[in-house]
C-alpha cells in the first residue's frame, strides 16, 4: 500500500496485490535424451514449501495428478512426455516439459561367461516386459534380421560369443543396450 504526504495532506491510499508464482520445477535428467528403463529421475524446485505434480502422458499436471515424493523410474517404453508443475498456496508455477525416449533394459544371458557343455541350455532374459529378444552367436550386435529368441538353445563347440538385445515397439523400434 502507498500513500503520499505533502503540505499536511495525505493522498488516497493505493494498493496492489501481487501473486508470486513458485519457481518452475526441474528434473535431474535432461529432456531430449535416451534413457533406459532403469534410469532414476528426481525433481526439484528452488521455492521451498512447494508440492510438485507430474504426468507422463503429456497432459498438463495439477494437484489431481502424481505427487512427487521420491525418485521415479520411467517404465513405459518408447516416447514419453513428462510434464512438471509446482504448487504453493494455491498458486501454480509454469509447466516444464521433458521428452524422453525410453529403451528396454539390457538383456541377460545365462549361463554367464565360462566353459559350458554343448548340451547346456542358454537362456536370455530382459527385465522390461513386452519386448522381443534377438541374439547372435558371432559376437556382432543383434538387430531384427538376426535370430529371434523363442526359448533356450544350445551352442556348438568352440569359442562362441552370445550377444542379445531387446526391442520394443514397432516402427520406430526402441532397442536396449
Amino acid at each position: 500500500k502507498w500513500v503520499a504526504y505533502k503540505n499536511s495532506a495525505y493522498s488516497a491510499v493505493a494498493s496492489q496485490v501481487h501473486t508470486v508464482k513458485p519457481s518452475t520445477p526441474v528434473a535431474s535428467q535432461a529432456g531430449g535424451t535416451v534413457v533406459d528403463a532403469t534410469t532414476s529421475i528426481t525433481m526439484s524446485t528452488s521455492t521451498s514449501g512447494c508440492t510438485i505434480y507430474y504426468t507422463l502422458d503429456g497432459t498438463t499436471p495439477d494437484d489431481t495428478d502424481n505427487e512427487y515424493s521420491s525418485a521415479i523410474t520411467l517404465t513405459t517404453l518408447g516416447a514419453v512426455t513428462m510434464k512438471l508443475v509446482a504448487k504453493k498456496n494455491s498458486v501454480y508455477s509454469s509447466v516444464r516439459e521433458y521428452a524422453f525416449t525410453v529403451n528396454p533394459r539390457t538383456c541377460t544371458v545365462a549361463p554367464t561367461d565360462g566353459t559350458i557343455l554343448t548340451t547346456t541350455d542358454v537362456t536370455l532374459a530382459c527385465a522390461s516386459g513386452g519386448v522381443t529378444l534377438f541374439y547372435t552367436v558371432d559376437g556382432t550386435t543383434p538387430d531384427e534380421t538376426d535370430t529371434q529368441y523363442v526359448g533356450a538353445f544350445n551352442l556348438s563347440s568352440g569359442a562362441i560369443t552370445v550377444k542379445a538385445r531387446a526391442r520394443a515397439g514397432s516402427d520406430p523400434y526402441y532397442w536396449g543396450a
